[in-house]
């Protein structure tokens, strides 16, 4: 289908250029607009495996942004390419659900929102505006007006050719024939920890560090670029879902942070203790935990059950078969990494990078990968949207192009009730 073009999504009609709103009545009411033919084609298979309709919401706008596909959705939102008006820059447009918008929840956004736009780093996807936009929802009852709604929404980089980090490495353990040497995962994993750096110079901490929220990008002079996404997603979602800094379960009864690598402080109940940028390196050690044995130190069927090994004092991950092999100074780095208490793990993540680097020289060290989601995921990892010139992006084999609007969600979650 030649991106040359432009269809509206809703009544796919082809009678109009990029970006224009489609001449049709009904269409041109709800504000539907011309999206590159190819991302239509894109989105309407995606959502055709899923056995779904199609987003309502592609076609249409956010303040500047035409949303022309989406990317995936979770906990804390939904996340669509889009087109920046009147440039036509793609971006990832992150919409963020589950707040109860008032005059201070909105101040709180932006508050939060400008706080994240001042991190600027190499190995961070970087925010590039926020804003409240309003969308029709549904048809009005009694035919006059349309109910509208307001939605929070982020403008973020969109990494075009990324790869999650669980896909990068199982790709480069593939190639290597079953396990691939640590100084891949230190490349990878040093770039994490310097965007930690950066983050928590600023008084930022990220809460959510996963497997899911790194990407990897080849650039020239380097395949394994890092790009750290979601920084300061889950305490903005804390604060303006009503709950205030310390809400560890949003209105929708959601678990802010992922159960598997969430810290001990992180669990709900009269022990949360206070969440600091030790709390973002205990995530990183329980990512290195598993690249190096292939198994997570913490495993259960559900959130209470990981939680409860994390704060359980005679549960030591180490002690597992698949640890009991490891080098002295890896299982010694591990173990300072994953400790309980925040006091005993690295103060800073250039303590950490400076321990990791040592824990794995002068030896050869092999690394298995991250372990396998845990399925449930509402994402398709399948999506690889066109450029706009209509040339599909080159992705590696086996390796279907992702976005820092990937929001895999293959964890045990924690409800209400």
């Amino acid at each position: 289908m030649p991106d040359a073009l432009p269809i509206c999504p809703h009544c796919e009609t082809t009678r109009g250029a990029l970006g224009d709103t489609c001449p049709e009545a009904a269409c041109a009411r709800r504000g539907y607009r011309f999206i590159p033919h190819g991302w239509y084609a894109t989105a309407r298979d995606a959502a055709a495996r899923r056995n779904k309709p199609l987003d309502p919401l592609i076609g249409r706008s956010l303040d500047r942004y035409l949303l022309a596909g989406k990317l995936g959705e979770g906990g804390m939102g939904a996340v669509y390419v889009a087109l920046q008006r009147p440039l036509m820059r793609e971006v990832a447009i992150k919409v963020v659900s589950g707040l109860d918008l008032t005059e201070a929840t909105i101040a709180r956004f932006e508050r939060e929102a400008r706080a994240v736009a001042t991190l600027d780093h190499p190995n961070i996807v970087k925010l590039h505006d926020y804003g409240v936009g309003e969308l029709e929802a549904q048809e009005g009852q009694g035919a006059d007006a349309p109910v509208r709604v307001r939605m929070p929404y982020m403008a973020l980089e969109y990494l075009r050719n990324a790869h999650s980090i669980r896909r990068v490495l199982a790709q480069a353990r593939e190639e290597a024939g079953g396990s691939h040497s640590a100084a891949v995962v230190l490349s990878v994993f040093e770039q994490v920890l310097n965007a930690l750096t950066a983050a928590h110079s600023a008084g930022i901490v990220h809460r959510d560090v996963k497997p899911d929220n790194v990407m990897v990008v080849s650039v020239p002079g380097n395949r394994f670029h890092v790009k750290v996404l979601d920084f300061g997603l889950a305490k903005l979602v804390s604060e303006v879902s009503g709950g205030g800094e310390d809400a560890e379960i949003t209105r929708t009864g959601q678990l802010l942070g992922t159960p598997f690598y969430m810290a001990p402080e992180q669990a709900p109940g009269p022990n949360r203790g206070e969440v600091d940028a030790r709390t973002d390196l205990y995530a990183v050690a329980v990512m290195l935990y598993e690249v190096f044995t292939g198994v997570r130190p913490f495993q259960g069927d559900s959130a209470l059950e990981v939680i409860s090994l994390k704060i359980d004092p005679d549960y030591r991950p180490l002690d597992r078969a698949e640890a009991r092999g490891l080098p002295r100074g890896l299982r010694s780095f591990l173990a300072r990494g994953l400790a309980c208490r925040p006091g005993d793990r690295f103060a800073s993540a250039d303590e950490m990078a400076a321990a990791l680097r040592h824990a794995v020289s002068g030896r050869v060290t092999t690394a298995i990968g991250l372990a396998a989601g845990g399925g449930g995921s509402s994402e398709d990892p399948s999506i690889a949207y066109p450029s706009l010139g209509g040339t599909p992006s080159p992705a590696s084999p086996g390796s279907p192009p992702a976005s820092p609007a990937t929001l895999r969600e293959d964890e045990p979650r924690a409800s209400q009730g």
